[in-house]
């Protein structure tokens, strides 16, 4: 490993560290905020700027990304736009869009119902992504991405 890639890691270590202790905020810390707070802890310029407090709720969130052509013609025209590309092999640091199960219902016996969402997230160590979830808890999971980006080089 090289002493940038190595760097990296270590950044990518000590932001989860510190993510996984703040709380889930629509707008304020959702799962692209998490991920633009990471390209700023990466030194990049934040891709969020347009967007930071402007919503407060999910319909809000979803309403900017429906907007601008859905999920993924937002992240990628945000990201691209700070010089982030494409890659269909994502190393550890860059970001993607990942489909993780949420929970959608609560029959009448209990039983969960379950959905698929597209959420940002931050490629890990070990094949695994990193997802800040609404329930605030910081998940580093193996996860099938929609798209991911690699980050600039500085």
């Amino acid at each position: 490993m090289s002493d940038p890639d190595r760097d990296l890691a270590a950044t990518l270590r000590a932001y989860l560290e510190a993510a996984g202790r703040r709380p889930f905020g629509w707008g304020t810390f959702d799962c692209f905020v998490f991920v633009a707070d990471w390209l700023i802890a990466a030194g990049h310029p934040d891709p969020a700027t347009a967007f930071r407090g402007t919503y407060g709720t999910r319909q809000g969130a979803r309403g900017i990304t429906q907007d601008h052509g859905g999920t993924v013609r937002c992240a990628d025209a945000l990201l691209t736009a700070i010089g982030c590309t494409p890659t269909a092999r994502p190393n550890v640091g860059d970001v993607g869009l990942v489909r993780i199960a949420v929970p959608l219902a609560v029959d009448d016996v209990g039983r969960v119902r379950l959905g698929k969402q597209t959420v940002g997230a931050i490629c890990a160590p070990g094949r695994r992504w990193a997802i800040k979830t609404t329930a605030a808890t910081l998940t580093l999971a193996p996860a099938a991405f929609v798209r991911a980006w690699s980050l600039p080089r500085l």
